[in-house]
């Protein structure tokens, strides 16, 4: 079975997450314009805009917390897509040396995911800065198995450097956003 890129899932995940999370509670629209100026100071500026306008207009997300809330829900979606894909590939990889860099990928994106849902726990207490602190530790395991590609031979898979391209700017949404929010 090959491993596909399933960017795609991620919108269908969380709307279908949030419409859930938000649909009893009446919510205000975040003004397009503080979505605008959030999102220029992230490395990808476009797919935040894209990404976050089109998640307040379907689940009428309130307030600049809520959207803070959404940023890490994306990374964390984005961490248990990339660790399934890891998975996926290690169950039929041959060579030693690359099966080692993907267990320790695979553990890796474990911690990345685990960092992530603490995050999305303290979200509950408006914790930005222990927020911070989680999401940054997650970048730093999601880097550590992006450092191991240098010591491989050759490249396990395309769709997983796509899907860690992603994951730094997931997490850069968030980052930015929980900075915004009083990290």
């Amino acid at each position: 079975m090959a491993y596909h890129s399933s960017a795609f899932l991620i919108p269908l995940l969380l709307f279908s997450f949030l419409f859930h999370s938000y649909a009893l509670t009446p919510h205000l629209q975040v003004p397009d314009k503080v979505i605008d100026a959030l999102c220029d100071e992230i490395v990808n500026p476009e797919l935040c805009k894209t990404t976050l306008k089109n998640f307040t207009i379907k689940s009428q997300v309130a307030d600049r917390h809520e959207l803070g809330v959404i940023t890490v829900l994306l990374a964390t979606t984005q961490a248990r897509l990339t660790r399934n894909g890891f998975k996926e590939i290690l169950q039929n990889e041959k060579d030693d040396a690359t099966k080692n860099y993907l267990l320790n990928c695979l553990n890796d994106y474990t911690v990345t995911l685990d960092k992530l849902r603490a995050a999305d726990l303290l979200s509950n207490q408006k914790d930005y800065k222990g927020m911070i602190k989680l999401v940054n530790e997650a970048v730093e395991m999601s880097r550590n198995c992006r450092d191991g590609f240098k010591n491989l031979p050759s490249h396990p898979s395309k769709a997983l450097e796509e899907n860690y391209q992603k994951m730094v700017w997931l997490n850069d949404m968030a980052l930015i956003t929980l900075h915004v929010l009083g990290g």
